[in-house]
């Protein structure tokens, strides 16, 4: 292929492009907004958030099947299972929450910290100090910490 003369159509690139940030939840218009560094840290802090889970989650799975293949059963239940358990309830919440936050509260809606709210699942039990996220929060954060 002679990438000398190998061009994009602008209307195909445009589509792309606004698929792909449409993928990523990520707007044009936050480029040119007042907010937008605070905007686009929050962004990165919490798809780093969510990589790292699903990273981690992988990492869980190849050492489960590094235990199954070294035929060590009693591995499989006295680590593998109590550090997904732990990690799955505690890193799994966090990022449900952030989806959450990003698919049903709007900018119109008084929206929760989620940092605070993990935090206080753990000092202040059966209470929220923030608004709650999700009808039924109280119970489900209570069974997580």
């Amino acid at each position: 292929m002679d990438m000398d003369n190998f061009r994009f159509h602008k209307y195909s690139f445009n589509a792309v492009y606004f698929s792909l940030s449409s993928l990523i939840l990520k707007k044009k218009t936050w480029h040119t907004a007042t907010n937008s560094l605070v905007f686009i840290n929050s962004y990165k802090m919490k798809m780093s958030v969510i990589l790292g889970f699903m990273q981690m989650t992988f990492g869980l799975v190849l050492s489960a099947v590094n235990h199954y293949h070294f035929k060590r059963e009693i591995s499989i239940w006295t680590e593998f299972l109590p550090q997904i358990i732990f990690m799955s309830s505690l890193f799994g919440y966090l990022c449900f929450m952030i989806i959450y936050k990003w698919i049903y509260i709007t900018a119109n809606d008084v929206a929760p910290d989620i940092l605070k709210t993990l935090i206080y699942m753990f000092l202040t039990p059966m209470s929220l100090s923030e608004p709650q996220l999700f009808r039924g929060q109280v119970k489900q954060d209570n069974w997580n910490g």
